[in-house]
């Protein structure tokens, strides 16, 4: 049981922006272990390590240099696991952890093996972020029936998860797609409703990026 508050801790922490000791309750389950057979304590591990890929996958992030090598740790396990939604986060983590061999169609590959796994099962929260990040990572800036379409596909799969933070995210999105397009009346509410979103979420996550 002592294994399982360190990581519900480490989630709560990072829930509330909490980076660094998030970090620390994460590396406590992953340091020494190996995730190497398929048991809960297993995939405790990997599941730390998924949480750890998360917040240092950005090359800005001064502990990015270990990320390729914690994806490497975790892929054996990760790509033929039984339950599809490990299977469709490591995918999704391989599409947004930027290695020296990333690419373009790479990561439209793992994305599309993301959502496929997750579309498998139903699971609204891993298809809210699939979508919501293919929009970032290919439509942004691109004026375009397919960009508003995929927006307002994440919009819709975040209400139906329920989750305010990517409810936000895919908002102001929207409200970017809409002013390229010159719709500034839908902008401003699509805006409006990102903005209503703001005093739900933890005080660091709504500070300015």
């Amino acid at each position: 049981m002592t294994r399982f508050a360190i990581y519900l801790n480490g989630v709560i922490e990072q829930g509330c922006g909490n980076i660094d000791k998030a970090l620390g309750h994460f590396r406590m389950l992953y340091a020494a272990a190996t995730p190497a057979q398929r048991t809960a304590q297993a995939d405790l591990s990997i599941l730390a390590i998924m949480n750890t890929l998360l917040m240092i996958r950005s090359p800005t992030h001064p502990k990015h240099s270990e990320a390729e090598d914690l994806l490497k740790r975790i892929e054996p396990q990760c790509q033929n696991h039984p339950n599809l939604s490990m299977i469709s986060a490591f995918q999704m983590l391989k599409a947004t952890t930027q290695g020296k061999d990333s690419s373009i169609i790479k990561m439209k590959q793992c994305i599309q093996m993301a959502l496929h796994a997750a579309k498998a099962i139903a699971n609204n929260q891993l298809l809210c972020i699939c979508m919501n990040y293919m929009t970032a990572a290919f439509f942004t800036n691109i004026i375009g029936d397919q960009t508003e379409k995929s927006a307002k596909a994440g919009r819709v799969l975040s209400k139906r998860a329920g989750n305010r933070l990517w409810q936000c995210v895919a908002d102001h999105m929207l409200a970017d797609t809409y002013e390229k397009r010159g719709e500034a009346q839908q902008a401003v509410q699509a805006r409006q409703e990102a903005e209503a979103l703001l005093p739900h979420l933890p005080a660091p996550l709504r500070e300015p990026r």
